[in-house]
C-alpha cells in the first residue's frame, strides 16, 4: 500500500474514532442523566406505582358498576319513555277529540249568541212596536170622521143627502152602522151605560133598542131603503132623534169627568151651529138642513173620540 492510501486510511480512522469517542460521550452524560433522575423521582418507584395501580383498578371497577346502574336506569328510562310516548299519543287523541268538542261547543255558543242577539233587535224591535201601537190612537184609526164639500163622512161614507148630490141609502146606512158602532165603543171605553135607550151597532142595519118596558117600539132602525119624503121616515126619525139623545147623555158624562164641552149644543131633536139649529129629523125639512144636522152630529162625535183617547190606558 502506498503512502498516500495509508494516510487516507488513517484520517478516515481518525474521523471514526472521534465519531464514536463523541457518541460515547453523549451515551454517558444520557446516562448520567438517568441516573441522577432516578435518584431524585419516585415515579421509578415500584411500590407505588403498584399501589396507584391498585387505586386505578378499584376505581374502574367502581365506575363499571356504576357503567352498570346507569345501564339499568337506562333501560328503565326508555321503558317509561316508551311508556309516556303510549300515554301521549292517547293525550294527543284526547285533545283532538276535546278541541272537536270545543269546536263544536263554540259553533253552537256563536249560534246561540246570533239568536240572542237575533231575539234582542227582534224584542226591541217588538218593544218599539207596541210603544208605538200604545201612542196609537185606535179610535182615529177606525174611525176616521172629516168632511167632503158639504157632507160629513165617516170611515169615507157621506150622511146626508143634497139635491144635486144624491147620496144613495146604502152609502147613508153603512155611515150610520159605522156611527153607532163609535158610540157605543166610545160609552164602553169609559164604562157608560145609557138611560132608557141602547144603541145596537149592525153595520147598515143598525138600529136603537127601547128599553121601557111599555115602550111601542121596541127597535127603531137607522137605516132606511126608500127615498127621500117631505113626511120623513116615521121609525128613522125617531131612531135618529134616540140616537142624538144618547150622544147627549155621553156629552154629560164627558163634561161632568172632564170639564170638556162638545162644540155643538144638543137638545131633543135639534143640533146648534152658530146660533142656527138643525133637526136631525128629515119630516118637513129640507136635504141641506138635515145634512148639516149630520154633520154637526159627526163633529161632536169627533170631538168625543178626541176625549175619550186623550184618556190613559
Amino acid at each position: 500500500m502506498c503512502q498516500d492510501c495509508t494516510d487516507k486510511l488513517l484520517d478516515g480512522m481518525d474521523s471514526q474514532l472521534k465519531a464514536l469517542e463523541d457518541e460515547c460521550a453523549e451515551y454517558r452524560r444520557m446516562l448520567d442523566g438517568l441516573r441522577k433522575d432516578r435518584s431524585t423521582n419516585s415515579f421509578f418507584d415500584v411500590n407505588a406505582s403498584k399501589i396507584e395501580l391498585n387505586k386505578l383498578k378499584g376505581e374502574e371497577k367502581m365506575l363499571r358498576s356504576e357503567l352498570s346502574q346507569l345501564e339499568i336506569e337506562e333501560r328503565e328510562l326508555e321503558t317509561q319513555l316508551n311508556e309516556e310516548a303510549r300515554r301521549g299519543a292517547g293525550v294527543a287523541k284526547e285533545d283532538e277529540r276535546l278541541w272537536r268538542a270545543f269546536r263544536d261547543v263554540s259553533r253552537k255558543l256563536l249560534d246561540l249568541e246570533t239568536d240572542e242577539q237575533s231575539a234582542a233587535a227582534q224584542l226591541v224591535y217588538t218593544r218599539a212596536q207596541l210603544d208605538k201601537l200604545s201612542k196609537t190612537n185606535v179610535f182615529n184609526l177606525t174611525f176616521h170622521i172629516w168632511h167632503s164639500g158639504r157632507f160629513g163622512t165617516i170611515n169615507g161614507f157621506r150622511l146626508g143627502r143634497l139635491p144635486d148630490d144624491q147620496v144613495e141609502w146604502n152609502e147613508i146606512n153603512a155611515a150610520w152602522g159605522q156611527t153607532v158602532l163609535l158610540l157605543k165603543s166610545l160609552a164602553k171605553r169609559i164604562d157608560f151605560q145609557f138611560t132608557d135607550y141602547e144603541p145596537v151597532p149592525m153595520g147598515s142595519a143598525s138600529y136603537v133598542k127601547c128599553l121601557s118596558a111599555d115602550a111601542k117600539d121596541k127597535e127603531l132602525p137607522l137605516y132606511c131603503v126608500g127615498g127621500y119624503k117631505f113626511l120623513g121616515h116615521p121609525k128613522f126619525d125617531s131612531a135618529m132623534v134616540i140616537f142624538l139623545d144618547c150622544l147627549r147623555q155621553l156629552q154629560s158624562e164627558i163634561e161632568r169627568n172632564g170639564g170638556f164641552h162638545l162644540p155643538h149644543a144638543m137638545q131633543r131633536d135639534k143640533i146648534e151651529d152658530q146660533g142656527k139649529e138643525y133637526s136631525v129629523k128629515t119630516q118637513f125639512n129640507s136635504e141641506e138642513r138635515w145634512t148639516k144636522a149630520m154633520k154637526c152630529l159627526l163633529t161632536n162625535l169627533k170631538w168625543a173620540l178626541a176625549w175619550v183617547a186623550s184618556l190613559q190606558p
